[in-house]
């Protein structure tokens, strides 16, 4: 699993980068992007995931279906939320996992946690949810 970091304006334009450099790294070629009826974005050939704050955007590539969040490291959480930053990205990173997108309310359900794996870069913590818990954090600029 790759998963390819950076700062950008343009959303299309990086996941496009991500993709291409996976290409090259793989020597494959996954395929486009696009939509489902539900709007959650897919590769033809391989799993995608991609999560973004502000100009800071992450985007994931696996063999395997995967779920990808990130926040800034000092995010703090409103009290009605009972769970840590790192629990909060871990749950949120498992439900881009099953489909189901960002968590939208406070109700928190257990899962199997020992296929997360943590990641941090620059000022950002996230989190990956796979089976396959090989990571590589690429840079893009």
């Amino acid at each position: 699993m790759k998963i390819f970091y950076g700062y950008t304006k343009d959303e299309e334009e990086f996941k496009q980068k991500a993709i291409e450099k996976y290409n090259k790294l793989a020597k494959t070629d996954v395929g486009k992007l696009y939509r489902d009826k539900k709007g959650i974005e897919h590769l033809e050939d391989a799993h995608f995931c991609a999560a973004k704050i502000k100009d800071f955007m992450v985007v994931a590539i696996s063999n395997e279906r995967i779920g990808i969040a990130i926040e800034e490291e000092n995010k703090k959480l409103p009290k009605k939320v009972e769970m840590t930053l790192d629990e909060y990205v871990d749950y949120n990173a498992y439900l881009r996992w099953t489909g189901k997108n960002i968590l939208l309310s406070v109700a928190y359900k257990s899962y199997p946690m020992d296929k997360v794996t943590h990641f941090k870069v620059l000022n950002y913590v996230g989190a990956v949810y796979s089976i396959d818990g090989s990571v590589s954090k690429i840079e893009l600029k």
